[in-house]
């Protein structure tokens, strides 16, 4: 957690939730020289307050805009530092998800290590629309899901070109080889691994209902064929194959048919054949453990 020596260089995770952010948490929480923090937008909702707000503009009477910048990023540091005080060397925090002010981030952060989490859209989409859309209907809508899903790549994929200190994991290869991926983490963030008790790191943390119990069997794959252009493109700048055209360039009658079937029927069933251009049921790829 934050003291004042490491206020600067937190550990950030970013990327599209329900891709083993919390199961990275974890494995690094069991790290002697690390500790994770809640989830929280306290330093956004400082950003916002002091630059989005009905005052920011006044910023003129009191300081240069630089000026200004500088002593809010200041201020994020001590927040952190005041609202989650501890000694430990490393820190680690989540900032999944879109729409973060990453300019005003990498100023209060300018030391900071980030680590994208990946899945591929075909069971990240349907784990969010099982499991945020049980407590918000919005997430049960596919294009919400991609949208999100795109965002959340795209502002990562632009801090990896801005050349900030990056590395990038699949969710699938921790799900395969947790106490691998886990090692090479630790060597991204510098971290010792000698005596570092590892039996945890694959553990289920975090998994949808349905996959409770059961997450080394796999959630069943959306196809490739349901998903939009945007979708596949951000997909292949993160190294996952397509099997399938986009949606987009699926016939009217075929899209208004899989509008109709993600209504009424188990998503994770739904296969969009590329062949045919028509549903048929199926689906192969596995996911295990975390977030599943």
């Amino acid at each position: 957690m934050p003291n004042p020596e490491n206020a600067d260089r937190p550990i950030l995770v970013v990327g599209p939730g329900r891709s083993g952010s919390s199961w990275l948490l974890h494995a690094l929480d069991e790290h002697p020289d690390v500790r994770d923090i809640i989830e929280n937008r306290a330093v956004e909702g400082l950003w916002q307050e002091c630059f989005q707000n009905f005052w920011a503009g006044d910023w003129r009477w009191v300081c240069e805009p630089d000026e200004a910048e500088r002593r809010v990023a200041r201020s994020a540091r001590d927040l952190v530092t005041t609202l989650f005080p501890t000694d430990e060397p490393e820190w680690v925090m989540k900032l999944i998800w879109r729409g973060r002010p990453w300019d005003f981030i990498r100023l209060a952060f300018p030391r900071a290590r980030y680590i994208h989490l990946t899945r591929s859209p075909a069971t990240n989409i349907p784990s969010m629309m099982e499991y945020m859309g049980s407590n918000n209907p919005a997430w049960k809508d596919l294009a919400h899901c991609e949208d999100a899903w795109c965002g959340a790549h795209e502002e990562a994929l632009a801090l990896e070109h801005a050349g900030v200190p990056y590395v990038r994991i699949k969710q699938e290869d921790a799900q395969s080889d947790p106490a691998a991926v886990w090692r090479r983490v630790a060597r991204f963030l510098g971290l010792r691994t000698d005596g570092v008790d590892t039996s945890k790191v694959g553990n289920e943390i975090n998994v949808a209902e349905s996959t409770k119990g059961r997450v080394a069997d796999g959630r069943a794959p959306l196809a490739w064929g349901m998903m939009s252009a945007r979708t596949h493109a951000v997909a292949r700048q993160l190294g996952y194959a397509i099997t399938d055209v986009p949606a987009d360039e699926l016939p009217t009658e075929d899209r208004r048919r899989i509008a109709q079937t993600l209504g009424g029927r188990d998503l994770a069933r739904m296969v969009v054949s590329k062949a045919g251009k028509k549903l048929v049921g199926g689906g192969g790829g596995e996911v295990r453990r975390a977030d599943a």
